[in-house]
């Protein structure tokens, strides 16, 4: 049996931890650009920076999404 409290979380805090998640995983997707960057990146790391900026991009979305649903 686990010894940690599992408190109720209200529909405010559910919003601001998936919002924090997602900023998170934002700030993840774009430094992980940054650090392709550095050097002479290759066309695969060309394209796997792309495909990171998409990722992103999509997290931004969805945090929007996050925020309209919640007004």
């Amino acid at each position: 049996m686990s010894n940690i409290a599992h408190l109720p979380t209200s529909p405010r805090m559910s919003m601001f931890l998936a919002e924090e998640q997602a900023k998170s995983d934002i700030r993840q997707e774009l430094g992980a650009c940054v650090g392709l960057l550095h050097g002479n990146p290759t066309n695969t790391d060309l394209f796997e920076i792309m495909a990171r900026l998409k990722a992103a991009s999509f997290l931004v979305d969805a945090m929007i999404g996050i925020r309209e649903a919640h007004k």
